[in-house]
């Protein structure tokens, strides 16, 4: 399913909103500005789902799920992944007045480095002129009205 499907779905059904929808798609961005990547499969579609909700819950003042110690201490080995991954908590921190657990920015970071795995990681959306070239930047983008 398609990452615009899936925001569509979470907006509608009331388990993201707005704003939240527009976090998510603002990550989304960097991330494949970043990496030179399209997020946008089955795989990339499980991260954007897990990003709204765990967002979500943020925006509400409600707890975001933890990660094993382990899982996180190999996220943090992922220097480069982390370290993009702080800037992201960074800013949503700023955005939604609330502090992202260690374990939400490890995830963001574990997902990170999925990208660099041999064939693209989870989207498999490695292009032939290495990071940063798109192929195609106008995907539309679904109509979210407030």
């Amino acid at each position: 399913m398609a990452v615009e499907l899936r925001l569509r779905l979470l907006k509608e059904s009331g388990q993201a909103s707005h704003e939240v929808i527009a976090e998510v798609h603002d990550i989304v961005d960097q991330i494949e500005s970043h990496y030179g990547v399209r997020v946008d499969d089955q795989e990339s579609g499980m991260f954007v789902n897990h990003l709204a909700l765990a967002l979500e819950r943020l925006r509400l003042g409600r707890g975001i799920d933890s990660i094993p110690p382990v899982v996180l201490e190999e996220a943090r080995t992922f220097k480069e992944e982390w370290e993009f991954a702080q800037k992201i908590a960074s800013r949503v921190e700023g955005r939604f007045k609330h502090p992202i657990p260690e374990a939400e920015i490890g995830y963001i970071a574990l997902y990170l480095r999925m990208l660099h795995l041999p064939g693209g990681g989870p989207c498999d959306c490695r292009k032939e002129g290495g990071p940063n070239e798109l192929e195609n930047t106008d995907s539309p983008r679904a109509d979210l009205p407030e």
